[in-house]
């Protein structure tokens, strides 16, 4: 497999802790609300600056066309503010590593409920097993 592959969500791992704790700064100091509409609307400009420079790159092949509207595109982002925003919160009430490792453990068990549900992966012994690990994992993580 392409490093690559590994490398992304590893580095992006790394990044949504800094962001977290930046936030929580910026939550503790001006409101989490205010951390919020920060970071979402820098992000709405960053995205809006790269569709721009692809639709230019690309001259509109491919990008940025919308043949069907669906109310549920409107969800990704609700579910990234509502990330954004908790995170840095819960990172202020229980520390880095516990919301962190309560956040992964969850990741882990819905994305393997995902692929069950979507059928674009067989549940076997052991992946239920690692998820059972990663659960566990939280939960010492967070009585300790």
């Amino acid at each position: 497999m392409k490093i690559i592959f590994f490398l992304v969500p590893f580095v992006l791992g790394g990044l949504t802790v800094v962001q977290s704790v930046m936030n929580r700064s910026i939550g503790i100091k001006y409101g989490w609300p205010v951390a919020g509409m920060l970071n979402n609307t820098v992000g709405f400009l960053f995205a809006l600056a790269l569709v721009v420079a692809l639709v230019f790159v690309f001259q509109g092949k491919g990008v940025a066309k919308i043949d069907e509207w669906h109310w549920w595109y409107l969800l990704p982002g609700c579910f990234g503010m509502l990330f954004v925003m908790g995170v840095p919160y819960a990172v202020h009430a229980l520390g880095a590593s516990k919301t962190f490792v309560i956040l992964v453990a969850s990741q882990i068990l819905f994305g393997l409920l995902w692929d069950f549900m979507s059928g674009t992966a067989v549940i076997s012994t052991l992946r239920v097993a690692g998820v059972l690990v990663a659960l566990a994992g939280a939960v010492m993580v967070s009585l300790s």
